[in-house]
């Protein structure tokens, strides 16, 4: 910016017009050095602090950066880790598996052979206490139409076994043989010995007889 010599010589209070010029001249070179000086110095602090804010973005940058590394590198250790640990405790059981299957059949074997030895005896003497009533009970069931108590003609029972024993079809042979003309009944039995009772199948069978769940069908192929 350059000042005029006549305007600074007016606003000096000087009796030489030459004098007065010659001052306002330096007068306004130094106010333009020191405009000058401002503006540098305003350009300086502006670069200072874009500089400033560069150095914080990469610094952050940079922690960011480490931040995902580290947990990245943690997972990974983890999981190698984890394998490692897995790979240890196979190879320690497969060099222990052979004393451990030693330990066993040495604990265990002994106590086995006595349970078998035990349970064979049990189940020899509990053949040998239920053989006689399990063959009276099954002769009884073979032979039951031919003794009186059975109640029925030895003709018209017919064996099945199970669930019951006879189905019964009272006064079938007389009817086959024209010797009456009725309906024939028909009776579900089964054979007891001693104090043996009804299964529970054989109750449920009873229980359906009783409320009449009986029909007759025809079956056609």
């Amino acid at each position: 910016m350059v000042c005029q010599s006549e305007t600074c010589a007016k606003s000096l209070d000087v009796a030489n017009p030459v004098d007065s010029v010659e001052l306002a001249s330096r007068h306004c070179m130094h106010a333009t050095r020191q405009k000058t000086s401002l503006s540098g110095a305003m350009h300086s602090s502006k670069g200072s602090s874009r500089t400033s804010e560069l150095l914080l973005a990469v610094v952050f940058g940079i922690a960011v950066g480490f931040l995902f590394a580290w947990l990245y590198y943690r997972s990974r250790a983890e999981l190698v880790a984890k394998r490692l640990g897995d790979e240890i405790g196979r190879r320690v059981f497969e060099d222990r598996r052979a004393d451990l299957e030693a330990l066993f059949d040495q604990r265990y074997s002994a106590k086995f052979e006595k349970w078998k030895v035990e349970t064979e005896k049990s189940l020899r003497q509990d053949a040998l206490t239920k053989s006689p009533a399990v063959v009276k009970g099954k002769l009884a069931e073979q032979l039951a139409p031919i003794f009186e108590a059975f109640g029925y003609a030895p003709s018209d029972a017919r064996f099945i076994g199970d669930p019951v024993d006879y189905v019964i079809f009272d006064g079938y042979t007389e009817v086959r043989e024209r010797k009456v003309d009725r309906p024939i009944a028909v009776v579900v039995a089964d054979i007891k010995t001693g104090d043996a009772d009804l299964t529970y199948e054989q109750k449920r069978i009873k229980a359906g007889v009783k409320q009449g769940i009986v029909r007759f069908e025809t079956i056609r192929m």
